[in-house]
């Protein structure tokens, strides 16, 4: 199966980022799945300039190889999204169909888009790429951010309404959360079903043997201390 998964946040050269990305899109690769990880970026005119002059990349992604992670940058030469909305959907459209159209020229039609979280990841993108392409979408979604219908609009920009996000997650071929609690409180929110898949495991760690500890008469304390690096 060929996928692209579309998501924000992976890590980067001497920063972690969003590790679940990175660790699920391996995991599937390791099972025979073609991944891509594409992230579409909009980057103002000032940015842009910045890092040419400056002479900075404008990626620095952590190496896998595994999986291809793809920039796809949208160039806004209008800084107010708002009065100019119509405008702008059609070119972010225009940009990210020819993105799409060069990636299946060199490496083939996608079976499958993966939506990977709602917020920060442009679901009207992945909405009108499916529809163009005729490729289906399911949805991954495991923010805690997600906790009312308005708390997500807020974060989409006026590019995408109530209604309409209502229907992309409705539409999806199957909507993931990643723990039973975040199941109930996104069906609660969208007013539709979603399936529990936990994050993914190595395999080698299922068969490990449970350490012996000595018996003793006060019980066993655990401490871990870390973070998601």
């Amino acid at each position: 199966m060929h996928i692209i998964v579309f998501s924000w946040g992976y890590p980067t050269v001497g920063a972690k980022g969003n590790p679940f990305v990175q660790e699920m899109a391996e995991a599937l690769s390791r099972k025979g799945a073609k991944v891509t990880v594409m992230q579409f970026l909009f980057l103002n005119s000032f940015v842009f300039l910045g890092k040419l002059l400056l002479f900075k990349k404008m990626s620095n992604w952590q190496k896998s190889d595994q999986i291809k992670v793809i920039n796809s940058y949208y160039l806004n030469f209008i800084p107010n999204f708002g009065i100019f909305l119509g405008l702008q959907k059609m070119l972010i459209f225009l940009s990210a169909g020819l993105r799409l159209r060069l990636y299946i020229l060199f490496n083939g039609k996608p079976d499958l888009l993966q939506q990977h979280y709602i917020i920060n990841t442009h679901p009207w993108i992945t909405e009108y790429l499916s529809k163009k392409f005729k490729i289906p979408y399911v949805l991954f979604e495991h923010s805690p951010n997600v906790t009312s219908l308005n708390t997500v609009h807020e974060k989409l920009h006026k590019f995408y309404s109530k209604s309409e996000l209502l229907s992309f997650v409705s539409k999806a071929e199957i909507r993931f959360a990643r723990t039973d609690r975040y199941k109930k409180i996104y069906s609660d929110v969208f007013g539709v079903p979603f399936t529990t898949h936990p994050s993914f495991v190595a395999e080698n760690n299922l068969s490990m043997p449970l350490p012996q500890f000595p018996k003793s008469q006060n019980p066993f304390q655990f401490l871990s201390i870390g973070d998601l690096n």
